[in-house]
């Protein structure tokens, strides 16, 4: 059993953030460095070169990434959780690159994994549990969040030009099942439990 500390912990952070605005059946985005968020639509942060993408994935004793967390303690600000099957974590650094035109292209910077307090390097990049672009383009992060926890998702799309992937981004958020039957967009779900976020290059927590 492991005690996260949410002040510590961004993934966790993050995690509660968006349940709250679940809750609120209000979409949300965070404003973070390495990133534009739309004003007008508040659910998507496109990436931005010279930050880097942050990957965090749970560890657990029986898979998946769905921590059981519970509630141990709360002083000021910060809340104690108590994780029974976690294990530890497995945090994964994606420099974002410029290419010509504003697209970006992600590279493998680093990863380690985390386990009993101990974080070990990792010399090449983790087998995730969903794929990233693979060749440069313009590459938007959509929340979509409605009324329940279970119904919250995040998916990750990419396309050629801004006019397509503004296009595919009304078309996903009406038609979840569109992120499977498109072949001129990339376009993949990030599993429930797992941290993705853009940061500052260098940035570790």
């Amino acid at each position: 059993m492991q005690n996260v500390s949410i002040g510590k912990f961004a993934c966790l952070a993050i995690t509660a953030l968006l349940l709250l605005a679940a809750c609120r059946k209000t979409p949300v985005a965070t404003n973070v460095p390495g990133a534009v968020v739309n004003p007008a639509d508040m659910s998507y942060t496109d990436l931005k070169p010279g930050g880097q993408l942050r990957i965090l994935v749970p560890v657990l004793k029986n898979g998946g990434y769905q921590p059981s967390l519970d509630a141990m303690r709360t002083e000021g600000a910060t809340i104690t959780l108590s994780a029974s099957n976690l294990v530890g974590y497995e945090t994964s650094y994606y420099a974002i690159e410029a290419r010509r035109g504003g697209r970006v292209r992600l590279r493998f910077a680093s990863a380690e994994i985390s386990k009993d307090g101990k974080s070990t390097p990792e010399q090449q990049a983790p087998q995730l549990p969903f794929p990233l672009p693979e060749k440069a383009q313009y590459v938007r992060l959509l929340y979509l969040i409605r009324s329940s926890r279970a119904d919250h998702n995040m998916a990750i799309i990419g396309a050629g030009d801004r006019q397509m992937l503004a296009r595919f981004t009304t078309r996903l958020k009406d038609d979840p099942q569109a992120c499977e039957m498109v072949r001129d967009v990339f376009c993949t779900w990030v599993p429930a439990g797992i941290a993705v976020r853009p940061q500052k290059a260098g940035e570790s927590n």
